[in-house]
């Protein structure tokens, strides 16, 4: 999520995470957009080496 979001370039990412059941899509929203609660947060290095290394062991799978 750090690295596909605005703040890829940041060294670190604030990245909020909940449970599927505590999201809501509000009526008329845009597809992707939802509302979330008894969310909690990490700090997310982005290293860009990792992602790489992630991205050619899921080729590999597919």
């Amino acid at each position: 999520a750090a690295y596909f979001s605005k703040a890829k370039k940041d060294n670190k990412v604030l990245v909020d995470y909940t449970l599927k059941k505590h999201l809501k899509k509000p009526k008329n929203a845009k597809p992707g957009m939802v509302i979330y609660s008894q969310e909690k947060s990490l700090w997310i290095k982005v290293d860009p080496e990792e992602i790489r290394s992630m991205k050619k062991v899921s080729q590999k799978q597919s």
